[in-house]
C-alpha cells in the first residue's frame, strides 16, 4: 500500500501539534547545521601541498545515474553521454577551458549500462590546486560536477540530474599518474550541493509554517536568519547558489517578505 497524501482538514489537533512541533525541531537543527557556530563552513582553509611551479593537473572521477525529473532512471547511451559531455563543458567559461586544459568525458559504465562514468581534468591553478584553498567550494572541478548534480545543465535535457554514486579526486601528474588525494575538491563540491539545499527547503518549511498561521514570529525569525546568512560576505553562502537556486530563493524571500508585511498590518491598533 502507497503512502498518500493527508489533507491538513484531516488532521486532528493533536496530530497538527505534533506536525508543528517536528517541524519546528528539524528547521532548528537544519539552522543549527548552517551556522555551524565556532566551525563555520566556509572558513576551514587547506593548502596545497604543491607548488605553483610545478605542473600538476587535477581529477575528478564520479560513476553516477541520469536521473529524470520524475525520478526514474534515464538509460544512458553514446547520444545521451556526448550531449552531456557538451554540456558539461558549458557550464563554465570558454577561457576556463582553454587556460586550464579542461577536459570532460562521460562514458556508459562497463559494469553498470544504467550508470554513466564522469571523468574532469583540468590544470592546478591559484587557489585551486596550488597555495590556500580560500574559497572552499570544491575549485573548477565541482563547479562543473555540481551543475550535473543539481540537474541545471542548460544545453542537456531539462532537469535531468546525475545521481552519484561514487566520487574520487585526485593531483595527478602530466601522464595522469596520480600523486595525491584531493579531498578539497570533494568537500567544496558537497558544499555546492548541500548547504543551499539545505537553505532553500529551510525557507520553504518556514514559509510555510507562516501560511498555515503557526507562530508566526517564530517563523520570521527563522526566515530573518536564513536571509542574513545568505545575504552575509563574511559567511560566504551566496558565491554557492547556481542561478537557479538564487532565483528559487529570491522567491522565497518576497514569499517571506509578504508574510513579514501581513503579519505588521495584523499587528496595527484597528480604526474606531
Amino acid at each position: 500500500m502507497m503512502n498518500a497524501a493527508v489533507s491538513p482538514e484531516m488532521l486532528s489537533a493533536e496530530e497538527k501539534g505534533q506536525a508543528v512541533a517536528a517541524a519546528k525541531e528539524t528547521l532548528n537543527l537544519a539552522c543549527s547545521l548552517l551556522r555551524r557556530d565556532g566551525r563555520p563552513w566556509l572558513y576551514a582553509v587547506e593548502s596545497s601541498p604543491f607548488e605553483s611551479p610545478d605542473v600538476i593537473f587535477l581529477e575528478l572521477h564520479a560513476s553516477a545515474m541520469l536521473c529524470l525529473p520524475s525520478g526514474e532512471c534515464m538509460l544512458p547511451d553514446a547520444t545521451s553521454c556526448t550531449a552531456l559531455t557538451s554540456a558539461l563543458y558549458s557550464t563554465v567559461s570558454e577561457d576556463d577551458v582553454l587556460h586550464r586544459l579542461l577536459k570532460v568525458d562521460v562514458q556508459v559504465s562497463s559494469r553498470d549500462p544504467c550508470c554513466i562514468e564522469v571523468a574532469l581534468r583540468c590544470l592546478a591553478a591559484e587557489g585551486d590546486g596550488y597555495g590556500l584553498h580560500e574559497a572552499n567550494d570544491g575549485g573548477l572541478l565541482a563547479a562543473v560536477m555540481a551543475a550535473g548534480f543539481k540537474g541545471e545543465l542548460s544545453r542537456f535535457q531539462p532537469g535531468v540530474s546525475m545521481a552519484i554514486s561514487r566520487l574520487d579526486a585526485w593531483y595527478s601528474d602530466r601522464s595522469g599518474s596520480v600523486e595525491s588525494t584531493a579531498a578539497y575538491i570533494i568537500r567544496g563540491l558537497c558544499r555546492r550541493c548541500c548547504l543551499p539545499e539545505t537553505i532553500l527547503r529551510s525557507m520553504q518549511a518556514c514559509i510555510a509554517l507562516s501560511a498555515a498561521g503557526d507562530d508566526l514570529d517564530y517563523s520570521l525569525d527563522k526566515c530573518d536568519e536564513l536571509v542574513e546568512l545568505v545575504g552575509s560576505a563574511e559567511s560566504g553562502m551566496m558565491h554557492l547558489f547556481s542561478q537557479q537556486q538564487l532565483q528559487e530563493f529570491l522567491i522565497f524571500e518576497r514569499e517571506y517578505l509578504i508574510c513579514t508585511m501581513e503579519f505588521e498590518e495584523d499587528r496595527l491598533p484597528c480604526d474606531g
